[in-house]
């Protein structure tokens, strides 16, 4: 056979094996890319307390509004983001609050620089709730453990040790949530903070 017509014929049957492989390749590389993303933020360990989902449920990065009572200066809105994540090998939830100065928001003024802020939070299943802690750079801090449980309109309530207040999250769905921090005093609530998250993107 001619050399010519046998390597036409080559280019032939090659190009279309060509064009599968160059698709395939394509398509992989979007599911791993997404499956990265996905990844990014962790994932649930099977082995985990169920209810380490309660949290879990807001794996992602968050878009909020924050509204601060500041005395004698009323309400102070400012914005932030808030990260979500697995950690612990997929047994604990951590979370990242991140402020920018140039956002001029209640935390930034008085450290002047960005203020970030980091959550462990962990399910004990024997006391069935939930252990927080709290680190920030404005003071260089750790909060002693906030204890957190799920009340039965699907609302998670936390309550700081030693002070009258309860933080709740609340209206939990898909893609927001709302979170207000109220002082307890003689049987009134104070709303001191509130803010509302979308899901970034």
């Amino acid at each position: 056979m001619n050399n010519h017509i046998t390597l036409h014929l080559v280019r032939l049957t090659l190009a279309p094996i060509c064009v599968v492989l160059v698709i395939s390749g394509c398509v992989d590389g979007n599911r791993n890319r997404h499956l990265d993303s996905n990844l990014a933020y962790g994932k649930l360990n099977p082995e985990a307390p169920r209810e380490t989902f309660q949290f879990g449920q807001l794996v992602g990065k968050w878009d909020v509004i924050s509204s601060d009572s500041i005395p004698n200066e009323g309400w102070h809105e400012s914005k932030a983001t808030w990260t979500f994540m697995y950690t612990l090998d997929g047994f604990a939830v951590q979370d990242i609050w991140h402020e920018k100065v140039s956002d001029s928001t209640s935390n930034t003024k008085g450290i002047g620089r960005d203020f970030t802020g980091i959550n462990v939070r962990v399910f004990d299943p024997n006391t069935k709730q939930w252990n927080i802690t709290w680190f920030e750079n404005g003071t260089n801090t750790m909060q002693a453990v906030i204890t957190a449980k799920t009340n039965m309109k699907g609302e998670i309530v936390m309550k700081p040790p030693n002070y009258p207040a309860e933080i709740t999250f609340y209206n939990i769905a898909e893609h927001s949530f709302d979170w207000k921090f109220e002082i307890l005093k003689e049987d009134k609530r104070i709303l001191f903070s509130k803010m509302s998250a979308k899901r970034s993107g």
